[in-house]
């Protein structure tokens, strides 16, 4: 009976961690990435804009902990860099700025790589803090430090694809 009541505790704790609701996203934990080495993978972001291509480096963020972990705790970021959350059917899911200590641009983008919004989202340090909400269902964002995209010549309808 005991070995049984684990395993349905262990199931519960499994389904717990999964949630990807706002709830999920706010209750997330995070060791500042500057105090150890980044557990997230890497790779290349192409940004293909009507001012012309130009490649930065990004961290790939492809699972529920590593979307609801991000950039917090960062206090400063590359040039040519930024972070990419890739997912695997259309979301709505809101963006959330708590324990994120570096203003950040992000450009949404459709499963064709087409851009179609830019938000500028502000550090957050105490609840409440607002949601970022595209006005439109995406397949992935990339998070840039704020006002990268505009130096750059990132708009909505350009292309970003990325590299491993």
């Amino acid at each position: 009976m005991r070995a049984r009541t684990a395993v349905i505790l262990g199931v519960m704790l499994l389904a717990a961690s999964c949630d990807t609701s706002d709830d999920a996203a706010r209750s997330a934990t995070n060791v500042s990435p500057s105090a150890s080495p980044s557990v997230f993978e890497t790779g290349r972001m192409l940004l293909d804009t009507r001012a012309g291509s130009r490649y930065i480096d990004v961290e790939i963020a492809d699972d529920d902990v590593e979307r609801a972990t991000g950039l917090m705790g960062r206090t400063e970021l590359p040039d040519d860099f930024g972070m990419v959350f890739v997912y695997f059917e259309d979301t709505r899911s809101p963006f959330y700025m708590k324990n994120t200590l570096v203003p950040l641009s992000i450009a949404f983008f459709d499963v064709n790589g087409r851009v179609v919004e830019i938000l500028d989202m502000e550090p957050c340090r105490r609840d409440p803090c607002p949601l970022y909400h595209p006005a439109s269902a995406y397949r992935g964002a990339l998070e840039v430090e704020q006002g990268s995209f505009e130096e750059w010549g990132v708009a909505e309808g350009d292309l970003v694809r990325l590299t491993r």
